[in-house]
């Protein structure tokens, strides 16, 4: 009983930890953990979760689903689902993550929508934040995203995004202060089989990171993928198989703090 109860308090702990970490650092899919989640100016359906704004690059209608597995422990897994579709004037985008397990947990159901002027891509994000703490009950906040992206070139595109842009707080006005996140990279793409990402990640509360990824289609429908990131350093390997109506991929991180990370992601075009 008491062994049980140190296990249980150990995790609680970890989990506040993780979960305060990664407040506003909500990127998901495995292609982009692959590259170091260096995809702030790369479109796919997890743009939903990565950079609202680039959301707009999707052109089917596409549901994904995908999930996270954290240093071999079930209380640290994190999942997530959504569904893309595009419209004439639009494309909009509706996606649910989840972190945690009985002890302490992190739930986010967000909506979106993007559309391109011209070479620039805007779209915005309005999502429900809740936090559960056993014995403590659960707060919630609504947050609002905005991002973009525009070519500067044939082969090279800028991307940006911010989340919690309307600065909101866990609860009521006393609660700590969701953080504001702000991102930025490029996205170089010389041909169809190549493309290499670099952006900058800056919380008010936090050190900057620095992020680099790399895609290369080995055949057309294999591609590799790798990447580094820094605060706290983390390299990155990817794998993904592309086929005419669905995407599998695969990547593995190996966290300076928490070792192996491995994601799992698919995505079905209807």
């Amino acid at each position: 009983m008491v062994l049980k109860s140190l296990t249980a308090s150990i995790i609680l702990i970890s989990l506040v930890h993780l979960t305060y970490a990664q407040d506003g650092f909500f990127e998901f899919g495995a292609r982009s953990a692959g590259m170091a989640n260096s995809t702030v100016a790369t479109s796919d359906a997890f743009s939903v979760f990565n950079n609202i704004g680039a959301l707009h690059g999707v052109e089917d209608f596409t549901v994904f689903a995908g999930y996270r597995h954290r240093f071999g422990l079930t209380e640290l897994n994190s999942i997530a689902a959504g569904v893309v579709k595009p419209f004439s004037f639009g494309t909009a985008g509706f996606s649910f993550y989840r972190f945690g397990g009985d002890l302490l947990n992190q739930q986010k159901a967000s909506i979106g929508f993007s559309n391109k002027f011209g070479l620039v891509s805007l779209g915005a994000n309005i999502s429900y934040l809740q936090y559960k703490i056993e014995s403590l009950g659960n707060s919630s906040s609504l947050v609002i995203e905005f991002g973009g992206t525009a070519e500067i070139t044939n082969f090279l595109k800028f991307g940006a995004h911010v989340f919690n842009l309307n600065q909101a707080k866990l609860g009521n006005e006393d609660a700590d202060e969701i953080p504001l996140v702000m991102k930025a990279g490029l996205s170089f793409t010389p041909n169809e089989e190549l493309m290499v990402n670099v952006e900058t990640v800056k919380s008010l509360e936090n050190e900057a990171q620095f992020r680099a990824g790399v895609e290369y289609l080995i055949i057309p429908k294999i591609a590799i993928r790798s990447g580094i990131e820094t605060n706290p350093v983390k390299g990155s390997f990817g794998l993904g198989f592309i086929a005419k109506r669905f995407v599998v991929d695969y990547a593995y991180n190996n966290h300076s703090i928490l070792n192996d990370i491995h994601d799992f992601t698919i995505a079905l075009k209807l």
